[in-house]
C-alpha cells in the first residue's frame, strides 16, 4: 500500500508530491497527459509564486533568470484609457513577473518532483476510487491502455477544474456564477510589444470580459481572452476573441501577426466561501479544490499554497513514514479536517475581498472608465492596483477608506 498517490501533475500535485518525498513518505504522482504538455495560461509567475518556489527549493535546482522578467502592467477600460503601474517596489527582493510558458514550468515542478523522490506515472488515468474496510482509498484507471489499479493510505486530488474524484466522493458542484471560461494562443510578429503586460477589460457589464496580451519575446505573444459561463450562451468565445483581436486596442499590433498552433481553451473555477476541500482521507488541492483569484483569475500561488498545506497536516499527522499505518483512521479523518480550515485561513478572506471587488466593478462600464482614469492620474493608487494583481499587496487595501480617499481626491 502506498502513503500517498496524488492525481494530477500540475503545480499543486507536483508540490505536494516533492514536499511528501522529501519526507520520506512512499509517494506515486500520476498524470494522464505526457509532459511537457500544453497548458492554458497567460504564463505569468507572479512575485508571490516565486517566494513560494523560493520556500519549497526548486529555486535551487531550476534557476529562473533565464525566463523574462516584467515589472509594469497596464490596464485598459472599456473606454480605452489606461493606467500604468509597478508590480514590485524597486527595493523588492522580486522585481516584477516571470513570464514562463506552462508547458516548461509544469515539466519544471514535474521533474522536482521526481528528483525529491516521488515515483511518477505519465499517461495514467485516474476514473474512480472506493473504500476498503481499513479506510485504504482504491483508485481504479488505466496506464497507458492497461488496467490500472493502487491501494493508498491518503489521495490527493490535484486533477483539475472538472475534477473526476470530485464526482466519485460527490464534493459540492461548482456554482455557474463562479466559473468562467478562457481563450488563449501564441501569436508571433506582433507589432509594438514592450516590457508590459497589457490588461483590456472589454466590459464589465453585465459580466466580466477581458483580454490579455503578454510578451513572450520581442516579437511574441500570448494573446487570450476571458469570459464568464452567462457569456458564452450568447456567443461562442472563438467569437469575442475574435471581436477582441479586431479591435481598435488591438488591430495594431496584430494585423500580420500568426497564430502559432493552435487556440486553447479551458474552463476556471473561481474561489468561494465556504470551502469544501476534504472528504474523509482524499484531500482536493488547487483547481481541483476551486482556488483560482475571483478577481485576478491567477490559480498558480493558490495551488502550491494547497500542497504545501496538504502536506504539512499530513506530515503532521503521521509524523514519520514509520507511523504511517500506526494510528487509528478516525483520529486520522479527524485531523485531515484541518486541511479545510488552514484553506480557509489561507484563502478565505482574499475570496470575500476578490467577489466584493467583482460586485464593484460590474456595478457600470462607466464606473469602471472612471476609476482607471482616476488611476492614471494617481501613480501610487495605481501602484496599489497593480500589487494586487501581482499579489504583492491583498485586496482588503483596495476596500480600505485610505485608498478609496486616495482615488477620489
Amino acid at each position: 500500500m502506498r502513503d500517498a498517490v496524488i492525481v494530477g501533475a500540475g503545480p499543486a500535485g507536483s508540490t505536494a508530491a516533492a514536499l511528501l518525498a522529501a519526507h520520506g513518505y512512499d509517494v506515486l504522482l500520476v498524470d494522464k497527459q505526457t509532459f511537457p504538455r500544453e497548458k492554458v495560461c497567460g504564463d505569468i509567475i507572479s512575485p508571490k509564486t516565486q517566494w513560494l518556489l523560493q520556500q519549497i527549493g526548486l529555486l535551487e535546482m531550476f534557476p529562473l533568470h533565464q525566463y523574462q522578467a516584467i515589472a509594469t502592467v497596464r490596464v485598459f477600460a472599456p473606454d480605452g484609457s489606461s493606467f500604468t503601474g509597478k508590480l514590485a517596489p524597486d527595493d523588492g527582493l522580486y522585481g516584477g513577473s516571470l513570464i514562463i510558458p506552462r508547458k516548461e514550468f509544469d515539466h519544471m515542478l514535474k521533474a522536482f518532483a521526481c528528483a525529491r523522490g516521488a515515483e511518477c506515472l505519465e499517461q495514467c488515468a485516474i476514473h474512480h476510487l472506493t473504500y476498503a474496510e481499513n479506510d485504504a482509498v482504491m483508485l481504479q484507471g488505466y496506464w497507458r491502455g492497461e488496467r490500472f489499479d493502487e491501494t493508498t493510505r491518503v489521495v490527493l486530488a490535484a486533477d483539475g477544474v472538472h475534477s473526476r474524484l470530485a464526482k466519485t466522493v460527490h464534493l459540492p458542484r461548482k456554482s455557474r456564477h463562479a466559473m468562467m471560461t478562457s481563450i488563449r494562443g501564441y501569436y508571433q510578429d506582433v507589432k509594438g510589444l514592450d516590457q508590459q503586460i497589457r490588461l483590456y477589460y472589454d466590459r464589465v457589464r453585465p459580466f466580466i470580459q477581458f483580454g490579455w496580451v503578454i510578451p513572450v519575446s520581442a516579437t511574441c505573444a500570448n494573446i487570450g481572452y476571458s469570459t464568464s459561463l452567462e457569456a458564452i450562451r450568447r456567443q461562442p468565445i472563438q467569437r469575442y476573441f475574435a471581436e477582441f483581436l479586431a479591435s481598435p486596442k488591438l488591430i495594431r499590433h496584430v494585423r500580420q501577426a500568426k497564430l502559432i498552433g493552435r487556440l486553447q481553451g479551458c474552463s476556471l473555477a473561481l474561489g468561494t466561501v465556504p470551502l469544501h476541500r476534504v472528504a474523509r482521507n482524499v484531500l482536493f488541492l488547487g483547481d481541483a479544490a476551486r482556488l483560482i483569484d475571483p478577481i485576478t483569475g491567477e490559480g498558480i500561488s493558490n495551488a502550491i499554497t494547497s500542497a504545501m498545506i496538504a502536506a504539512d497536516v499530513i506530515h503532521a499527522c503521521f509524523g514519520s513514514p514509520a507511523n504511517i499505518r500506526a494510528r487509528p483512521s478516525a483520529e486520522i479523518m479527524h485531523d485531515f479536517s484541518q486541511y479545510a480550515d488552514r484553506c480557509k485561513q489561507a484563502f478565505g478572506e482574499e475570496f470575500r475581498q476578490g467577489w466584493k471587488l467583482r460586485r464593484v466593478l460590474q456595478t457600470s462600464n462607466g464606473l469602471t472608465n472612471f476609476a482607471i482614469r482616476r488611476l492614471a492620474a494617481r501613480q501610487s493608487a495605481a501602484d496599489t492596483v497593480v500589487r494586487m494583481l501581482g499579489e504583492v499587496v491583498p485586496k482588503g487595501d483596495l476596500c480600505s477608506w485610505k485608498f478609496l480617499t486616495k482615488l477620489v481626491w
